[in-house]
């Protein structure tokens, strides 16, 4: 059968080496043909039924609507089933998360590497006290068998805490100079916002 189904990428502010992150979305359409898969239930998921949720988008650390009231609907490939709804996402809320991010710039480049990780490890611990949540909404937004949700959903906690390990080997340097008795000292620092945009 032939549909139109409904794409949505997340687009992501961040400071460099930190986790402050915010997020807001947007549409693309595209036609194609698709086929539903012939998967066990059993490996399609771990639960009968998951909650419809309804989000709004994450920015200057709390949940806001969108400026544009278009939402997306979440859709189970296996039944088309609706899971739930997300936010379009607009250039206004773009602007909105670019700004507090900004804000708050200043004071995380402040705080000490190991600090920064701490929050690292915490992002991890939420994810594994939330891992059977997790992983069934993995199963059930993307059709993935559940071994391999299972996986993607415990590799991550371990991507967080390896990153938070690297807090401690960050180190500068010390160059020699074309210039007599003086040396070149690098320590590395914060450099500001930068903007990713992640399509998926």
């Amino acid at each position: 059968m032939t549909r139109t189904p409904t794409f949505w990428s997340s687009a992501i502010l961040f400071l460099l080496g930190s986790s402050f992150v915010v997020t807001y979305s947007f549409t693309a359409k595209s036609k194609f043909t698709h086929r539903r898969p012939s998967c066990s239930s059993t490996l399609l998921s771990m639960t009968d039924t998951t909650k419809k949720f309804e989000y709004g988008q994450w920015i200057g650390n709390k949940n806001v609507p969108s400026e544009d009231s278009s939402l997306i609907d979440v859709e189970n490939p296996t039944d088309h089933s609706i899971l739930g709804t997300v936010p379009a996402g607009c250039a206004a809320d773009a602007e909105a998360a670019l700004t507090m991010a900004k804000q708050a710039q200043p004071a995380w480049a402040k705080k000490a590497s190991v600090q920064r990780a701490e929050i690292l490890k915490k992002m991890a611990s939420i994810i594994r006290e939330n891992r059977l949540e997790l992983i069934d909404i993995l199963v059930k937004e993307q059709a993935k068998i559940l071994p391999l949700a299972t996986v993607e959903i415990d590799v991550t906690a371990v991507y967080l805490d390896y990153h938070a390990g690297l807090a401690r080997s960050i180190e500068g340097e010390i160059l020699p100079s074309d210039n007599v008795g003086e040396h070149i000292y690098v320590h590395r620092a914060p450099i500001g916002v930068s903007v990713g945009i992640c399509p998926w």
